[in-house]
Formats: C-alpha cells, structure tokens, sequence
C-alpha cells in the first residue's frame, strides 16, 4: 500500500509540473520577411506572407514535450498566419535612451503544412508591443511582443497542441532588423505622437511559448485520494 500511495502522489505532482516548450527560430523563412507593416494610420502588422514566395510564411516548429528533460524536439513544417493591431501608445525615456510601448490585440496560427490541421491558435487582447530607441521619434531595429498568462490575459487558445497540453501560460515574438521598406528603405521607421508608424516596415522574428501540462480529472481525483489515505494513516 505504501508504494501505491507513493506511485499516486508522484504521478498527480509530475503531472501538474511538466511542460512543453515551443519554438522558432529568427529567419527559419527564408524566402521573405517574417513580419510586414504596410497601414501607416493605425500601427498594424501581420505575417510577411503577401512578401513571401508562394504567399506564406513557412517555418520549421519545434515542440518540445518534456520542458528540460532528456528527450529531443519534434519539427513541424508549419505556415504562419499573424495580424495585430497596436494602440494605447506611450512612450518614455530611460537612462538617456526612449522605450515605445503599446497594447495590442489579434491572433496568430500556426497550422501544419503538409496535413492543413491547426496546431496552435492564439487570439490576444491585452499583449504588450515594445521597442527601445535613442531618439523619441523612431522605433529602434529590434521590439518585442509578448504575453503571460494573468488578470489582464482574456486570450483564447485552440488547436492540437493546446488539446495536448491544455494551458498556454506565455509567449513572446522578438522581431529583429526592423527596417523601412517605403520612402526610405532599410532606414529606421520614424514614429508620430500618437504612435503611428509613418513608414511602411519590415522585419525577422523568433518565437517561443511554455504550455503547460494539465492532467486529466481523473489523475487529479487519484492523487486527492492519496492524499486523503496517508492522512488517515497517520491519524492513525
């Protein structure tokens, strides 16, 4: 009885802990950007398909299942799709330098290439946009779009991955070599007092997100029952 007990408290512990972590690396698109803004009114910005030979993003996925433990990540071809919008800019200097912030809302896939299925949807509504410059009037050539699970994060969540490991609990883009590709390419991109964008723009990024790992009631259900037991055996 004692093993047993011990089996089913260790199995609900392991199952609340583990983790899957996922992945791609910057400019795994090699045909086109990763991400293009092209609307210089409200700052928006979406997956560089439209720039893309063959009109999609195409990267290489990795998931892996056991957070750090010794087992190897699975690759995914995937297509990524993105669209968000920014607002609520602000921005602020710090130690001599300027940080441009907004929130932003929209919803990026990540969706198997060779079956169609989705592997990962995420819409968002409470993400945080931010770019550090030394000048208040441009971005600077590298920001950050990133989210975590909390009283502000109302995201919703589909997908096989999320049927695999139930909870998204954050995720964040790193767009690098953000360049103008109007007016002036490959210049920085200046930015106006409302936060609009006044070139259109172009950049790589990487991304990575934690999913964690949910059992299943009926673990959850095993483990409070050997809880309960070895407290009786100890009143006992």
């Amino acid at each position: 009885m004692r093993h047993t007990l011990a089996l089913l408290m260790a199995s609900g512990v392991a199952a609340t802990a583990n983790a899957a972590y996922i992945s791609f690396a910057s400019d795994t698109n090699h045909a086109g950007p990763t991400f293009i803004s092209n609307n210089i009114q409200t700052p928006t910005f979406r997956d560089g398909g439209p720039s893309t030979l063959g009109g999609q993003v195409a990267l290489k996925l990795l998931v892996d299942a056991d957070e750090d433990g010794p087992g190897t990540a699975v690759s995914y071809d995937v297509f990524f799709k993105f669209n968000a919008t920014l607002t609520n800019y602000n921005r602020h200097n710090f130690a001599g330098n300027w940080i441009h912030e907004y929130t932003s809302f929209g919803r990026y896939e990540f969706v198997d290439a060779n079956s169609g299925a989705l592997l990962l949807g995420v819409s968002f509504n409470a993400a945080l946009f931010t770019s550090w410059s030394n000048n208040q009037g441009f971005l600077g050539t590298s920001a950050t779009l990133q989210s975590n699970l909390g009283p502000d994060d109302d995201g919703q969540y589909e997908g096989s991955l999320v049927k695999q490991f139930s909870i998204v609990n954050d995720w964040a883009f790193t767009l690098t070599n953000l360049r103008a590709t109007s007016v002036k390419p490959g210049d920085v991109v200046p930015v106006g007092n409302d936060g609009s964008h006044r070139y259109d723009w172009k950049s790589e990024g990487s991304y990575s997100a934690t999913l964690a790992l949910v059992p299943a009631p009926g673990a959850l259900a095993l483990a409070g029952l050997g809880g309960l037991i070895a407290a009786r055996r100890r009143r006992a």
